[in-house]
């Protein structure tokens, strides 16, 4: 009786009838005014969801697992990322709470394998449940379970998705976000449901937690409001409820100031005054390219990056965005594409800028979903040959694997691992760059070696000055991080790195027995 109430309930004054027999989709597909729905067809549906859902989580789940990161490397983010969760710190602006929150709770309770393990296994998990909404948005735009299968598929085995869903990145869980508000924005277009704007309205607040990137949808997120019901925009109602999403969802940047004021802090790279700062410049401090620098350099950037990603898929993609049938939804897909990569091209180039770009590739594959769809209607009459589109995800899984696969990449725990065993305890490592800096304060930090009284950090936060001035007892290292200073009278040791730098500057380099490691000694030692 519950049931029959709630299915015969529908927003926007919309009718849902329930009908005694299955209704096939052509036929729900054909009633723009009433939505016919029994019990045994959504049971079905369901059915065949979970299957897909199955399909699509053991394949790319034993994909990522082969082949994901075991411990840290890569680069010095993934290495903090690795550890802050566990420790409750703050990383760089913005600060990304949304991720440092999920993923303490999610290394707090998953029992096996390292911190380093446990996430870079996040971000495998939220690219597979990422996979979940872009299905059901292909099965939104075209009804086609299969061709959803085969476009969820190779988006995760696309390279920047494939390589991001291998490490702990906040990029996956943006993903996660993106697929998710285009999905429920989608649905209430179709069903006009007030659930479903509040639910893309609520997740897409809750997304700038995590990356600003996403700010590159708030005019196709304009734009489907409009077109699918404009009186939104006035609607007091509805603009109290965003609101006060906005404000539930802003209400995580409080875990940066509960985290300055803490007298002993574990690492806190900003605080909130420096967040503070951050919004009050809006962010354009990272901003570091004019329009015609993006027209003349970046654009031509971000066509190489559709080669990289697409290879000869990328025509499919093409002539997929002109053979969406619906105006709007063609509309909104193209307003995310352009709105997104624009965005993404203003940002400076870092060594893991293609995955600024994700959300436009998550639009191309969306493009490509209805570009197999359109060819395979027209070139692959019988049923049984659309099973060749199976070709489409194996062609990326082999282009890409030996370029995506990080299961081997061990050499910078390798070396770390030797260094801390060498000097065992009671001492100070000095490393030349941010990367190795950041392994060691995994090790240090989150795996807790500095109970043993070691400590890490680049030569910038000293320099050679600052290193002779300790070992003279004269000034103690300011460990920034934990707002602490180092103790004075500890050794004092340099990567390999720094060797030819330390014996130019006059000090003595002392073998430690491993060719990683110095110790660092004044002359008149």
């Amino acid at each position: 009786m519950l049931l029959s109430k709630f299915l015969s309930t529908s927003g926007g004054g919309e009718a849902v009838t329930l009908q005694s027999d299955p209704q096939p989709p052509e036929v729900l597909r054909n009633q723009p005014n009433h939505k016919y729905i029994s019990i045994e067809y959504l049971n079905h549906v369901l059915r065949r969801h979970l299957l897909w859902y199955v399909l699509l989580s053991v394949i790319l789940g034993l994909v990522y697992w082969f082949t994901l990161l075991p411990g840290i490397g890569v680069m010095g983010d993934v290495a903090k990322f690795q550890f802050l969760g566990k420790v409750l710190g703050t990383p760089h602006l913005s600060g990304y709470p949304t991720y440092i929150i999920l993923n303490h709770f999610f290394v707090s309770l998953f029992p096996k394998g390292t911190l380093a393990f446990r996430s870079n296994l996040l971000s495998a998990i939220i690219s597979i449940v990422s996979s979940w909404f872009l299905f059901e948005t292909v099965v939104l735009l075209l009804g086609n379970r299969f061709i959803a299968f085969i476009t969820s598929l190779t988006f995760g085995l696309i390279h920047s998705m494939w390589l991001f869903s291998l490490m702990a990145e906040v990029y996956s869980l943006n993903i996660l976000f993106t697929a998710s508000v285009i999905f429920f924005l989608l649905q209430w277009k179709k069903s006009r449901k007030d659930l479903h704007f509040y639910l893309a309205c609520g997740i897409y607040a809750f997304s700038f937690g995590n990356h600003l990137i996403t700010i590159g949808l708030i005019f196709a997120f304009a734009f489907m409001v409009w077109a699918t019901k404009r009186s939104t925009f006035w609607d007091f109602k509805k603009i109290l409820v965003v609101l006060l999403l906005i404000l539930l969802a802003f209400s995580q940047y409080g875990y940066i100031a509960w985290r300055s004021i803490d007298p002993n802090p574990a690492f806190i790279e900003i605080d909130w005054f420096t967040f503070i700062h951050f919004l009050k410049s809006m962010g354009l401090s990272s901003r570091t390219f004019n329009f015609n620098e993006i027209f003349s350099e970046r654009l031509p950037l971000l066509f190489l990056y559709f080669w990289q990603e697409f290879y000869i898929f990328l025509p499919v993609s093409i002539i997929g965005a002109f053979k969406i049938k619906d105006r709007i939804e063609k509309t909104f897909l193209a307003i995310c594409l352009i709105g997104s990569s624009l965005f993404s091209l203003t940002l400076g180039v870092v060594r893991e800028h293609s995955a600024f770009f994700l959300p436009v590739f998550l639009v191309m594959v969306i493009y490509l979903g209805v570009g197999l769809d359109y060819l395979s209607k027209r070139f692959l009459k019988q049923r049984k040959l659309s099973a060749l589109l199976i070709i489409v995800p194996v062609f990326f899984f082999l282009t890409n694997y030996s370029n995506v696969d990080l299961s081997e990449k061990k050499i910078h725990s390798e070396i770390v691992e030797k260094v801390l065993n060498t000097i065992r305890h009671d001492g100070v490592v000095v490393v030349d760059e941010y990367d190795y800096a950041c392994y060691f304060w995994y090790y240090l930090i989150g795996e807790s070696y500095q109970k043993n009284g070691l400590y890490s950090f680049p030569i910038s936060y000293a320099g050679i000055d600052g290193i002779r001035a300790y070992l003279q007892g004269e000034k103690p290292f300011y460990f920034m991080p934990q707002r602490k200073f180092v103790p004075l009278g500890l050794p004092v040791y340099v990567l390999w790195t720094l060797k030819d730098k330390i014996s130019n500057s006059g000090m003595i380099l002392e073998s430690t027995g491993i060719k990683y490691i110095y110790r660092v000694r004044l002359p008149e030692e």
